[in-house]
């Protein structure tokens, strides 16, 4: 039973490369469940204070691949662009990332680059004296900031730049009166960043009512009407919408890392050989949006590495469903540690995200490691035990070079590879009582299970099985009791015995 499932484990990795990975998490895929506030910022809500196994700084975090589905509008409103309401129920009442200043603290809604929301007010009396109004600021972050302006009917009012008021003070409003002419009236506010950056505008309780009293005519304009579960509150993001925000272009579906503005990640790798080369892989990409583009830069110990992400580090999206970039270097350890460090910046200062996938860090190959810890153990002949039973070959497994898989293979494996000899149950080197104790504790000599053995239960010749055929195996070398296998040596080249012969001729020459 164990060498089918061994088998079928093979024939689903035939094609991977055997190497001992050193990143923990480098798939970000670890406690991705953890993640439950969209889109995945460290430390907001509910969301884990670090990425797992990863430390860093600035905005960074775990974009996830299902999160609760927000709204696909605003409730009475309707709009263009990136756009939602900013929620405050539950942990989420700290004011991130939108209503992040100012004297408001209920829901408002955010106009996110360009964008704008519009509704159509009616009911309304010809000849009627009305007031408008709304409350207004912008997001106290990302180096831009937003120009605002209001359509009111045929009423255009320009709200200019609107920089954030900052902590403890009141947000801006516009207020205006006017005669009703016509018995509606659509309203609509829109925003575009000042730079091309990330700006974002926000605007609160919308009333529309008579002088001299009356109901207000604006639904939901105070923006309380809508249950928005996903942070920070896009319209139709979430599970809708599974790329957004910042997995939203290339090919990659799955759990990734986001490092947004100026921010790091990092982790320590520790168990390194001085002197050994190692491979270092990623893949990585920029978010599509904003006006902006990260400027990237993987370091080791705090330096550069030589190969630049792109044109002097600058990362440009890949758009639509193309592959991300893949990085592929060779890393020489210098002492038995090093730290990898992701970092990154805006190239305009503002809104830009570099996204990150599948880190690995693993030695050089080992020859005969089929699990891929970079050690050879009772494992690795299990695997190839059961490719042999299977019938496939895989790359690296035919040891012999022979063009298949069989147990000529195997006893590669044992005595040249592994330097030892058929009967080394606990491979400790030697064959020896210790071994007997190792493979009769598991119980399995002559147990009519079919199957059931492994190298470390007694089955040395691979059928499977631990019985007197194992023993006949090992005994057949003659190594019980004889302490460990002397180190081989190499065997002449046919051109190094050429070589010989043709001295021994010219010496005898000479004599």
């Amino acid at each position: 039973m164990k060498k089918l499932v061994l088998a079928a484990a093979i024939a689903m990795a035939c094609n991977q490369v055997f190497a001992a990975e050193m990143i923990v998490n480098g798939d970000f895929e670890k406690d991705v469940d953890l993640f439950l506030t969209w889109p995945g910022y460290v430390a907001n809500g509910e969301n884990p204070p670090e990425v797992p196994d990863w430390i860093g700084t600035g905005g960074r975090g775990i974009n996830p691949v299902n999160a609760p589905q927000n709204p696909p509008e605003i409730t009475a409103w309707i709009g263009t662009g990136g756009r939602g309401i900013n929620p405050i129920t539950g942990e989420h009442d700290d004011m991130d990332p939108f209503r992040d200043n100012g004297t408001n603290d209920t829901q408002v809604a955010f106009l996110q680059g360009v964008a704008s929301i519009e509704q159509e007010v009616t009911g309304l009396v010809v000849g009627t004296e009305y007031t408008i109004s709304f409350e207004y600021n912008s997001r106290n972050c990302c180096g831009d900031f937003p120009i605002g302006t209001a359509f009111i009917g045929n009423d255009v009012v320009d709200l200019d730049v609107v920089f954030p008021v900052g902590d403890g003070e009141d947000w801006y409003k516009h207020e205006a009166t006017f005669v009703a002419d016509s018995t509606a009236l659509s309203v609509m506010v829109s925003a575009e960043p000042e730079l091309g950056g990330d700006a974002s505008f926000v605007i609160d309780n919308f009333t529309l009512v008579p002088t001299a009293g009356g109901d207000n005519l604006f639904e939901n304009g105070d923006f309380e009407a809508d249950d928005f579960p996903v942070w920070p509150g896009y319209v139709g993001g979430g599970a809708g919408n599974p790329p957004a925000p910042f997995r939203d272009n290339g090919d990659n579906e799955t759990a990734i890392a986001f490092l947004q503005g100026t921010a790091t990640l990092e982790q320590t790798i520790e168990g390194l050989t001085p002197g050994e080369a190692y491979t270092l892989s990623f893949d990585y990409n920029a978010r599509n949006c904003c006006g902006d583009n990260p400027i990237a830069e993987v370091q080791i110990d705090g330096f550069p590495i030589d190969e630049l992400l792109g044109d002097d580090g600058l990362v440009l999206p890949v758009g639509d469903v193309e592959p991300w970039y893949h990085l592929e270097t060779t890393v020489v350890a210098e002492s038995d540690s090093l730290t990898l460090t992701f970092a990154t910046f805006p190239e305009l200062g503002g809104d830009s995200t570099f996204i990150i996938d599948n880190v690995s860090f693993s030695s050089p190959s080992v020859r005969g490691d089929y699990n891929g810890n970079g050690t050879l153990e009772a494992e690795d002949i299990d695997i190839l035990t059961s490719a042999i039973i299977a019938g496939i070959n895989p790359p690296g497994y035919d040891l012999t070079g022979d063009g298949q898989l069989d147990q000529a293979d195997r006893e590669v494996w044992v005595t040249e590879i592994n330097n030892t000899f058929f009967g080394d149950s606990n491979l400790d080197g030697e064959f020896n009582s210790s071994d007997f104790v190792f493979v009769f504790g598991a119980g399995q000599y002559e147990d009519a299970v079919d199957g059931n053995s492994t190298w470390g239960t007694g089955d040395w010749n691979g059928d499977g099985d631990f019985n007197s055929s194992d023993f006949v195996l090992a005994f057949q070398g003659q190594s019980y009791e004889k302490g460990p296998r002397p180190p081989a040596v190499p065997e002449p080249s046919s051109a190094l015995l050429v070589l010989m012969g043709a001295a021994a001729f010219a010496l005898v020459r000479r004599k």
